[in-house]
């Protein structure tokens, strides 16, 4: 268990907004930019659970389709 205050202390490490500052704040890209570009994202991944919910389940043969062993020899 963390106490809140670390929690709030990682929080505020956390790669992904900090990446997002410095684009912006570095005029590399804008808000607006960086918005469709995280709605194409959650599109491409609403796509990708779409396409795995409507496909049908393998079957256990499957398993041990494109599996090999490497021989060191």
């Amino acid at each position: 268990y963390r106490k809140k205050a670390e929690e709030q202390s990682w929080k505020r490490k956390d790669p992904i907004p900090v990446y997002k500052a410095w684009l912006i704040s570095n005029d590399i890209a804008s808000e607006e930019e960086l918005s469709i570009i995280s709605k194409s994202m959650e599109q491409e991944v609403d796509a990708a659970i779409q396409f795995a919910d409507e496909s049908p389940v393998p079957s256990p043969e499957a398993l041990y389709e494109d599996v090999y062993l490497s021989s060191r020899g």
